[in-house]
C-alpha cells in the first residue's frame, strides 16, 4: 500500500477556541508558525476551522481588494513575519474566531491514501484536513505536508 494519512500527518494538533479574539488567534498562529487551526467550543467539540485567509477576508483595508477564488493557490508565508508586519490587525480585532471561522470541516481517516487527500483538498479548495479516529482529532495534514510527501517520494 502507498503513503496514507498516518504517514504524513502532524499528530500534535494546535487548536483554538471559538471565543478567542482574532488578535489572540493571530498570536497563536504566529507562535506556532502555522496558517490555520481547528476550532473547538467551550466543551471541546469541533465547531470549525479558521485560517489566515478567513482573517484577510474580514479585513476591510488589507491589500488591493477582496481575496478572490483565483487567489486560492497563493500560500501565505508566515515564518518570516512579512505578512503579519503588513497586516492591519486593528481592522479585525473586535471580532471573535466564531465570527470569521468556516463551519465546514473536512476530515479523513488514518488509512486514507494521499491521493484521496489531495483530491479532497483540490475539490473543496482547502489547505488542511483533520485526521480523525473514532471521532477524535488525532492529526492534521496541510498542503505543506502533501508537498513534503511528494518531495520525499520524488527524491527517494
Amino acid at each position: 500500500m502507498g503513503v496514507c494519512a498516518k504517514d504524513i500527518m502532524t499528530a500534535d494538533v494546535v487548536c483554538g477556541l471559538d471565543t478567542l479574539t482574532v488578535q489572540d488567534l493571530v498570536h497563536l498562529l504566529r507562535k506556532h508558525q502555522i496558517t490555520g487551526v481547528p476550532v473547538l467550543d467551550s466543551e471541546g467539540a469541533l465547531v470549525g476551522v479558521v485560517s489566515t485567509t478567513d482573517i484577510i477576508l474580514h479585513d476591510e483595508d488589507f491589500g488591493e481588494g477582496p481575496v478572490l477564488s483565483s487567489d486560492y493557490h497563493r500560500q501565505l508565508e508566515v515564518r518570516d513575519n512579512t505578512f503579519w508586519d503588513e497586516f492591519a490587525l486593528h481592522d479585525v480585532e473586535h471580532l471573535l474566531v466564531k465570527d470569521i471561522m468556516s463551519t465546514e470541516v473536512w476530515s479523513a481517516g488514518l488509512e486514507t491514501p494521499v491521493e484521496e487527500l489531495v483530491q479532497i483538498m483540490y475539490d473543496h479548495r482547502i489547505h488542511r484536513i483533520l485526521i480523525t479516529d473514532n471521532h477524535r482529532i488525532v492529526g492534521i495534514i496541510s498542503t505543506m505536508d502533501i508537498f513534503k510527501a511528494v518531495m520525499d517520494q520524488t527524491l527517494s
